[in-house]
Order: structure tokens, then C-alpha cells, then sequence
């Protein structure tokens, strides 16, 4: 529901939360997405990242991942998804667009397996903020 929320209203960050800086030389945006954890109605606990689309493509990108019985999931601030499946599971599920979504904004080559957190957010160490 979330994500089929997202994708059709879109995704806006707090104002003036985003930050433009660089990240190995790309422009890149800081605090322009939300992590968090939510639970179903069946008592299944997801971790959901969402941040804005892709022109012509999608509203929103969004991925969901569901945390085992009798794990638990720390979301401190940063996307934690790591590789997504090629199609959506019962352990992942995500935006239908999300690799053409990838491909279109030259986040991602196509080559190898979509990772969620290095695709759609600047590395936390080499992320600079101009001065």
C-alpha cells in the first residue's frame, strides 16, 4: 500500500532537510529520502525506503524488505537494503520501475544485481557538501 501510495502521489522530503553536495565527483543529495520500519496487518515487520522518481518513469522509487521472526532491523538514518532480487518476493517487494528507473538516471549499469543503498544514496564517507 505504501509503495502504491508513493508512486502515484510522488515523494517530497522535508523542506529544507535535502542537502546538494558530491559523492566521488557526482552530484548527489543528502537527507532526500526516508528509511523506516513499519508492520502489516499479518504482524510482519518491513523496512521501507522511499525517496523521488524518475521523470517519466515513476513518481517514487521504493523498496521494502521484511524483517524475519525473531530478528529485528536497525534503520539508523541511512537506506539499509542491500541487493534486490531480479523480481519482487516475499521477503522483498518494490517498485515495478525500479531498474529502468536505475538505468534512465545513470545511478546503475545494469551489469550486476541492483543494490538498493549504493545505487540511490551518496556514500556517507565521500559525500561532501560544498563550502
Amino acid at each position: 500500500l505504501i509503495g502504491n501510495l508513493s508512486e502515484a502521489y510522488g515523494f517530497v522530503p522535508t523542506p529544507g532537510e535535502p542537502t546538494v553536495g558530491a559523492d566521488r565527483g557526482r552530484r548527489a543529495w543528502d537527507d532526500a529520502g526516508e528509511a523506516f520500519t513499519i508492520a502489516d496487518a499479518a504482524g510482519h515487520a518491513w523496512v521501507v525506503h522511499v525517496l523521488g522518481g524518475v521523470q517519466g518513469i515513476t513518481n517514487s522509487v521504493w523498496a521494502a524488505r521484511k524483517v524475519p521472526k525473531g530478528q529485528f532491523a536497525v534503520v539508523a538514518n541511512e537506506f539499509t537494503i542491500g541487493e534486490l532480487p531480479p523480481n519482487p518476493t516475499e521477503e522483498f517487494v518494490f517498485n515495478r520501475e525500479i531498474f529502468r528507473a536505475a538505468l534512465a538516471a545513470k545511478l546503475w549499469d545494469g551489469k550486476a544485481p541492483l543494490h538498493f543503498a549504493k545505487t540511490f544514496a551518496p556514500d556517507p564517507v565521500a559525500f561532501e557538501i560544498p563550502t
